[in-house]
C-alpha cells in the first residue's frame, strides 16, 4: 500500500520522506529486517544493486545519501531515509548502500561510522554486506577517467565505449569523494580506512564479506547468489544489465604508466600494476 502511494503521489520526495518517517511507529512493517551494503565506490555495487532489485523479495534503494554528499548538503535527519526505505518497500526486504570512508557519506550525516552502525541496528537492519575491491589503483583510475572527461559515465549497459584519449594521472593529486591526496597516500588511506571499517562493522554485524575481484568482476551473479543465501532468500533468476568497461591493461589506459610504475615499485602495492 505504501509503495503504491509513493509511486502515484506527486508530492516532493523530501516531504514524502518526512510524512512516512512520522508514520513509522504506526505501521507494523517498521523496523523490519533489512540489509545494508558498505563499500567505498567503484567496487561493483551498482551492477550488484540492479541485480538484487530484480528479486521479488528485495527492494534495493541504492546509495540513500549520495545526492546529499555530492551536493554538500548536510543530512542530520538521515534516520528519516532509513524509515522511508523500510516503509516504502511494502512486503519486500529493504536494502541500501553506504559509501563508508571518512570523507564520503558520513560527513554529510554528521556521525561516525560506529554511530551510524548503531542507528542502522536500532532501525531493524540486521544484515550487512561488506563489499571491497583489493586493487585500489584500479578503483582510483576508474574515478580519474570520468573526472578527466575520457568517459561520460561510470556505468555502461552496452559494449565498452572507446576512451577519448589516454589517462594521465597526476601523482600529486587524485580524488575520491570529498578528498584529494597524492596517489600513494590515497591508496594507503583507502586500504587502512577500509580495514578499520571492516573491524568496526564486525563489532555490530555478522556481515557477509564480498570482493570485487572474487565475486563480481567475472560474474556478478556469484555475489548475488551469496547474498541470497546470506539473507535466506530463495533463488530467483536475474540478468546482469551493466558491463565492465575498463578492461584494458594499465599500460593501455595510462599515458604516464612508467611514472606510476616507478612510484609503486618496492611498495606493498606494486602488484596492483599487473592485476
Amino acid at each position: 500500500m505504501l509503495s503504491r502511494f509513493m509511486q502515484s503521489s506527486r508530492i516532493p520526495r523530501e516531504l514524502a520522506i518526512k510524512l512516512l518517517a512520522s508514520a513509522y511507529p504506526v505501521f507494523p512493517s517498521g523496523k523490519r529486517k533489512g540489509v545494508f551494503m558498505w563499500h567505498h565506490g567503484r567496487c561493483g555495487s551498482t551492477v550488484l544493486g540492479r541485480i538484487l532489485n530484480q528479486h521479488p523479495g528485495i527492494r534495493w534503494n541504492g546509495e540513500l545519501y549520495e545526492d546529499y554528499a555530492e551536493a554538500g548538503i548536510p543530512r542530520p535527519n538521515f534516520r528519516d531515509d532509513l524509515k522511508y526505505a523500510q516503509l516504502e518497500c511494502g512486503r519486500k526486504l529493504p536494502g541500501f548502500e553506504l559509501k563508508g570512508l571518512p570523507s564520503q557519506h558520513l560527513p554529510t550525516l554528521g556521525v561516525s561510522l560506529g554511530q551510524f552502525l548503531e542507528t542502522v541496528r536500532e532501525h531493524g537492519f540486521s544484515h550487512c554486506v561488506f563489499l571491497d575491491r583489493r586493487n585500489t589503483l584500479r578503483k582510483l583510475i576508474s574515478v580519474q577517467i570520468v573526472d578527466q572527461g575520457l568517459r561520460k559515465s561510470y556505468h555502461m549497459s552496452g559494449k565498452e565505449a572507446a576512451l577519448d584519449g589516454r589517462l594521465r594521472i597526476d601523482l600529486q593529486r587524485v580524488r575520491i569523494q570529498g578528498k584529494h591526496a597524492p596517489l600513494l597516500d590515497m591508496i594507503r588511506h583507502i586500504d587502512e580506512e577500509t580495514e578499520a571499517a571492516r573491524e568496526r562493522v564486525g563489532e555490530h554485524f555478522d556481515f557477509l564479506p564480498l570482493y570485487y575481484e572474487d565475486h563480481i568482476e567475472a560474474d556478478p551473479l556469484v555475489a548475488y547468489r551469496k547474498i541470497l543465501s546470506y539473507l535466506d532468500l530463495p533463488h530467483h533468476e536475474a540478468q546482469v544489465t551493466l558491463k565492465r568497461i575498463n578492461v584494458k591493461t594499465l599500460q593501455e589506459l595510462v599515458e604516464n604508466y612508467r611514472e606510476v610504475e616507478d612510484l609503486l615499485a618496492g611498495t606493498k602495492y606494486e602488484w596492483m600494476l599487473t592485476s
